[in-house]
């Protein structure tokens, strides 16, 4: 497996993932879109010829959002959503933050950032919002303090 920027060709492969995983999901034309935008980067994983994954990133000023990462259903918990998001941290050298939002009851996706950031911190997040009488439960994950070095 490899990590890569996307590509045009990519697109239809991104979408089709997009739309199996993710409730909101981004249509060709808007992934076209982010190919297009300056502050945005979209990566892909691929392995032996076939994107499995992505994930995407805007950076405005010193500070960076991470949009969306998906995997396809047969690739999960095999390494790709780390590595996707190992480049996007990558790349993101130089910003004072990173942050995502994740639902609360996206399991998978938390253990993945558990890697990442600092589990006590998620878990704050979690009880916080847990405590929430809203709609759709949503968490921000914040990497700044737990990549400092690799964000440097």
């Amino acid at each position: 497996m490899k990590i890569e920027k996307m590509r045009k060709e990519h697109i239809p492969a991104v979408a089709a993932i997009a739309a199996d995983s993710l409730a909101e999901a981004w249509s060709e034309s808007a992934f076209g879109q982010e190919l297009e935008n300056p502050s945005a980067t979209v990566f892909v994983a691929v392995s032996d010829g076939e994107v499995i994954g992505f994930g995407g990133v805007q950076k405005v000023l010193d500070e960076a959002y991470i949009n969306n990462i998906a995997v396809k259903n047969s690739f999960r918990r095999k390494g790709a959503g780390a590595a996707i998001l190992d480049a996007i941290i990558k790349d993101c050298k130089g910003c004072a933050f990173v942050t995502l939002e994740v639902r609360v009851s996206n399991v998978a996706a938390i253990k993945l950032y558990e890697k990442f950031a600092h589990k006590d911190i998620l878990l704050a997040l979690c009880k916080k919002l847990i405590q929430c009488n809203c709609k759709e439960k949503k968490m921000h994950v914040y990497f700044s303090e737990a990549i400092k070095e690799q964000l440097r």
